[in-house]
């Protein structure tokens, strides 16, 4: 069985986390823009909203809550986590 923990994002985790958006089909969709995707999360972090995966203490991907709109938003920010449970074992 794998172990995945789910932490609250500290700045430590702040580049995993971009690497992770920007590398995936909804960062390139959506923050393709020079900077956006660090912005969006820099904004979770502040926020402390955002929220990391860890298998075997490396990070595999996040998720923060937006509050900008009239409902509070929850963006999944990376869709290969499949690959990662199949990295680093189940």
């Amino acid at each position: 069985m794998m172990d995945i923990k789910i932490k609250k994002g500290t700045m430590q985790h702040r580049k995993d986390c971009e690497e992770a958006l920007l590398n995936s089909e909804l960062g390139k969709r959506y923050f393709a823009s020079e900077r956006s995707g660090e912005s969006a999360v820099l904004e979770g972090l502040e926020q402390g909203n955002l929220y990391i995966a860890l298998i075997k203490d490396r990070c595999a991907g996040f998720f923060f809550i937006s509050q900008e709109s009239s409902s509070c938003e929850i963006k999944t920010l990376r869709e290969d986590a499949h690959s990662a449970l199949r990295k680093y074992g189940r």
